[in-house]
């Protein structure tokens, strides 16, 4: 189920194209494209950012959930496999769930300085971030401003690099037309089912594995605001100077194909790339027997957890 990848993510052409989107994204004013199936929710006006600890010992693993703008719960019960052998921690990034929704700005900077004070509070000595989509972007911003708390890295779902990709046209019709009604603040349709899409369309239309899409639980004005600010994230050489080593997923069903765990693993100096065949955005929730055994392994190898962790629930 799972290949050693030659770090090969799509052409340069697809990449470019899912770069456009997200830069094109951080203009709207609600979180479209992951969001359209999704229940919204208001989040209540907590002071600080709640968090769920299961399991014990070292290391501490903190689930960063994608987005932005929705909460950790689609995440489980596929990551509290990892409770078995280390400290796993979720919490909801500001402005939903939990987080409070009067937390002051929604800027990735911010999401960045909350998970500071979330590894300060939890384990000071340092963490493994484990992201998902949106989480992955913010697990490597995080690793570029704290190099020293991050011991290693898993990453799923990796979207384009914000800074990346501006300026080019290979988005599929239907979603560049959607886009451009929303900028010009048109009334939209609701998104069509995949089922009702032309061919191709359905690469754009579900951002996570139909298992997942039902659990999400979102909040699009925070999504668009953190969208918004990432035409101010360091360049994409800035990845370059990371140096924990890292486990990057790929699926290569529907979006995942349009992904970026392979171009932007060529980025970072101690990465292993892991294409997940059968998968698709979130190869977590699509082959979790193989994904966690994966990372479990991983963790052994870098002596961050006993040797033998990895047994058949993993």
């Amino acid at each position: 189920t799972l290949d050693e990848s030659a770090r090969q993510a799509g052409s340069d052409a697809n990449q470019l194209g899912a770069a456009k989107v997200i830069q094109r994204l951080g203009r709207l004013p609600s979180l479209v494209w992951l969001c359209a199936a999704a229940a919204v929710a208001p989040a209540p006006g907590l002071g600080q950012l709640p968090h769920i600890v299961l399991g014990t010992g070292e290391p501490t693993i903190v689930v960063l959930h994608g987005g932005p703008g929705v909460t950790h719960d689609y995440l489980r019960p596929e990551w509290d496999r990892l409770a078995k052998v280390a400290r796993v921690v979720y919490y909801d990034q500001r402005g939903c769930g939990s987080g409070s929704a009067e937390a002051g700005p929604m800027t990735w900077k911010n999401h960045v300085a909350d998970l500071r004070m979330l590894i300060d509070e939890v384990s000071p000595e340092g963490v493994v971030l484990a992201g998902s989509s949106w989480g992955s972007s913010l697990a490597l911003l995080f690793s570029m401003e704290y190099p020293d708390l991050v011991q290693a890295l898993v990453l799923s779902g990796l979207p384009a690099w914000p800074t990346l990709g501006r300026g080019d046209s290979s988005v599929p019709p239907r979603l560049e037309a959607r886009l451009d009604s929303l900028e010009r603040g048109l009334t939209v349709g609701p998104w069509p089912q995949p089922e009702t899409l032309g061919q191709g369309d359905d690469l754009w239309a579900t951002a996570a594995d139909d298992r997942v899409t039902e659990r999400i639980v979102a909040c699009p004005e925070t999504g668009g605001a953190t969208f918004r600010s990432l035409s101010t994230v360091p360049s994409v050489a800035a990845i370059g100077e990371i140096s924990a080593p890292a486990l990057v997923f790929q699926g290569l069903e529907g979006r995942g194909r349009y992904e970026w765990g392979g171009q932007l693993s060529r980025y970072l100096p101690r990465a292993r790339h892991i294409v997940v065949r059968g998968a698709a955005h979130d190869p977590w929730a699509s082959q979790p027997d193989a994904f966690f055994r994966k990372v479990s392994q991983f963790l052994e190898e870098l002596q961050l957890i006993g040797v033998n962790s990895t047994g058949s629930g993993m």
